[in-house]
């Protein structure tokens, strides 16, 4: 019998960008949420990078919001991971397709932080969305 992915205590945070020494600190930042924003969500979860189809335009939109001075941080309720059913690990390459997506449609289409929330709805936690957690964390 295959064990079960290990659950995750808090949310899961990947800096694809490379933010150096504070510079910026005083950058706007614009919040999006993943699933029915940049990617079609699907009805049982995107599972795999595989099943990433980007929206129509959410690379312009992404590239514009660079191009205008504002970091873009991703953030996402992805309850599958703490009901066992894939792991963070899975996060990884899901995010890196969108991310190559994004840029295939606009070279400036850059996400400089995704942050994940493992919880199911049940647990009220402060990080799930429409919770600030992730908010205040990713700022």
């Amino acid at each position: 019998m295959a064990s079960r992915p290990q659950a995750m205590d808090g949310p899961y945070v990947q800096f694809p960008v490379l933010l150096n020494n504070g510079q910026h600190r005083d950058m706007p930042i614009a919040f999006l949420d993943r699933d029915g924003v940049l990617n079609r969500g699907k009805p049982g979860y995107v599972n795999t990078a595989e099943e990433v189809e980007l929206l129509p335009g959410a690379g312009v939109v992404v590239g514009e919001l660079n191009r205008s001075g504002f970091l873009v941080c991703v953030v996402t309720n992805q309850s599958p991971i703490q009901r066992g059913l894939w792991g963070p690990e899975n996060l990884v390459p899901i995010h890196r397709e969108v991310q190559r997506l994004l840029l295939e449609e606009d070279p400036d289409a850059r996400i400089h932080l995704f942050i994940t929330c493992p919880h199911r709805h049940d647990e009220r936690c402060a990080c799930r969305k429409p919770s600030p957690g992730m908010l205040l964390l990713g700022h």
